[in-house]
C-alpha cells in the first residue's frame, strides 16, 4: 500500500490510545484488588491474574467474531459500489479482496469500519453520492481501517471497563434523576406570570434540588476515591479521569483528521468535501459555539474539516505540478 499511513502515525494511535486509557486501566486494577482483597490476599491476586489473563481472550474473541459477522448485503464487484471500492483499492495499491466491503440498510449516509477488515456504507450513502464521492468515502473509511489498532482498542475497553462502567452508570443515574426534577413548561410559564418573588422562589424549588442531586454524586464518586487511594491520590486521579475525558476525543478528532487526509492523498479531495456537504445537510449541523463543546466533540467541526481538506487538495495539486514539471 501506497504510505499515505506512516508508521509514526500508527505508533501515535497505539500510543494515544493506550495513553487516554491509562488512568482508567490503573484504576480499574486497583478497584478489582483492593475489593477482592477483603477475602484475603489470595482472593486479591486470583481476580486480578483473570482480569489481565482475560483481556487477551476478549481480545482474541472480539477480533474472531469481528472477522465473521456480517455488517449487511455484501458489495456486488459490478455494483457502483464495488466498481468505487476497486478504483479505491488501485489508488491505493492494495488488493481489493484483501478487505470486504458491505452495504448497511440504513437511510443515513453514513459509512465506519469494524476489525477483521471490514468497510461499511449505508444503504443511502450508494443511492445519494456519486461515483467519485462513495469512492471518497470508501478511501476515508480504508484510512480508519488501516490507521486503527482494533486489536489494542479492545483491549483498553476491557481494562478500563470497571471504572469506566461505575462512572457511566452513575452518570446515567444522574441523568435519570435531573430529567424527573427537569420543570414542567407549563410551571414554568407560570412562575414567569407570577411576578419577580414568584419566580425566584418558583425557581429554587426546581434548581436547589437539582444542584444538590449533582453534587450529591460528585461526593459519592469522590467519596469511592478517597477510599481507594487516600485524599492525595483521589485528587490525582480525579484530575486524571477530567483529563482523560478531554483526550479521548482530541484522539478521536484527531484519527478522524487523519482519514480526511487519506481520501485527499489518494485523489478525492474535491469528491470528499461533497460528502462533508452532504454529511453536513443531512445532520442540519449547527456547529457548536462554546469551546466546551468543541473539546469534547468526537469529529473536528464540518468548517475545520473542509479548510483542512481545502488546503491538503492544494499542496497535494502543487506537489503533482512539481514532479511532473519538465526539468
Amino acid at each position: 500500500m501506497r504510505r499515505l499511513i506512516t508508521r509514526r502515525d500508527r505508533c501515535t494511535v497505539a500510543l494515544g490510545t493506550i495513553a487516554v486509557s491509562l488512568p482508567s486501566m490503573v484504576l480499574s486494577g486497583w478497584l478489582l484488588a483492593t475489593v477482592a482483597g477483603y477475602p484475603g490476599r489470595w482472593v486479591a491476586v486470583t481476580v486480578t491474574a483473570l482480569w489481565l489473563l482475560c483481556g487477551v481472550l476478549v481480545q482474541w474473541l472480539g477480533v474472531l467474531l469481528a472477522t465473521v459477522a456480517r455488517h449487511g448485503t455484501p458489495v456486488d464487484p459490478e455494483s457502483p459500489a464495488g466498481r468505487a471500492w476497486a478504483e479505491v483499492a488501485r489508488a491505493a495499491g492494495i488488493d481489493a479482496s484483501g478487505f470486504q466491503v458491505w452495504i448497511s440498510e440504513s437511510d443515513r449516509v453514513h459509512g465506519f469500519a469494524t476489525a477483521g477488515g471490514h468497510l461499511v456504507v449505508t444503504r443511502a450513502a450508494v443511492d445519494a453520492l456519486t461515483g467519485p464521492q462513495l469512492a471518497a468515502l470508501l478511501a476515508h473509511e480504508l484510512g480508519h481501517q488501516v490507521l486503527a489498532s482494533h486489536r489494542l482498542v479492545l483491549l483498553t475497553r476491557w481494562y478500563r471497563w470497571p471504572v469506566d462502567g461505575l462512572l457511566s452508570t452513575s452518570t446515567w443515574a444522574i441523568y435519570l434523576v435531573l430529567g424527573l426534577l427537569r420543570p414542567d413548561p407549563v410551571l414554568t410559564d407560570a412562575r414567569f406570570r407570577a411576578g419577580t418573588l414568584g419566580f425566584l422562589v418558583g425557581s429554587l424549588t426546581v434548581f436547589v434540588p437539582m444542584v444538590a442531586a449533582f453534587a450529591c454524586w460528585v461526593a459519592l464518586v469522590g467519596a469511592g476515591l478517597v477510599f481507594l487511594l487516600g485524599v492525595p491520590g483521589a485528587a490525582c486521579a480525579a484530575l486524571l479521569l477530567i483529563a482523560q475525558e478531554f483526550a479521548r476525543p482530541a484522539l478521536s478528532r484527531w484519527v478522524e483528521s487523519r482519514a480526511d487526509d487519506t481520501a485527499v492523498d489518494l485523489g478525492y479531495g474535491r469528491a470528499f468535501l461533497g460528502v462533508l456537504i452532504q454529511l453536513a445537510h443531512q445532520d442540519q449541523e449547527v456547529e457548536p459555539t462554546l469551546q466546551l463543546s468543541r473539546r469534547l466533540g468526537t469529529h473536528p467541526t464540518v468548517d475545520a474539516r473542509m479548510s483542512r481538506v481545502h488546503l491538503r487538495e492544494a499542496r497535494r495539486r502543487r506537489e503533482l505540478t512539481e514532479r511532473t514539471r519538465p526539468p
